[in-house]
């Protein structure tokens, strides 16, 4: 984005990627950072609609520390899995995963992330337990009610 924003706009764009605990590390960059309108934010509902919801504190408040300025894209999610794996069909994933109760494993942008959240739904609505993997493996976000 940042020739098409330059070439536009007529001025020079930086792009800093900040990644890290599901988009709240680059969010709270720019939270903080001088509110002159020269910083702006690209990032997922992860930091924004799901993080407030999971975390107790995430240091910017996602209504009062931001603007909105444009939906970029739409972001679907894809279950996907190595040829390797004995499964073809939707049906069959599930079944494999029946007969092997968290011996499966999904990656995901991290703990609380929309594809964490999404395998977590496709569980439920399943009836299955595959596994979130992440490198460094985190707790289960606990929803405040």
């Amino acid at each position: 984005m940042a020739p098409h924003l330059q070439r536009m706009l007529g001025q020079s764009f930086y792009v800093e990627n900040r990644a890290g605990a599901a988009g709240r590390i680059g969010t709270g960059a720019v939270a903080k950072a001088e509110p002159d309108g020269a910083t702006l934010l690209v990032t997922t509902e992860s930091s924004l609609v799901i993080a407030p919801h999971a975390s107790a504190s995430i240091g910017y408040d996602p209504l009062k520390d931001f603007a909105p300025i444009s939906l970029l894209t739409r972001n679907p999610v894809v279950l996907v899995v190595h040829p390797s794996v004995p499964a073809t069909t939707l049906q069959d994933y599930i079944a494999l995963a029946r007969a092997k109760p968290g011996e499966m494993f999904f990656a995901s942008s991290g703990v609380g992330g929309p594809n964490h959240l999404a395998g977590e739904m496709f569980n439920r609505m399943a009836g299955i337990h595959v596994t979130p993997c992440c490198r460094f493996p985190a707790p289960a976000p606990r929803f405040r009610r």
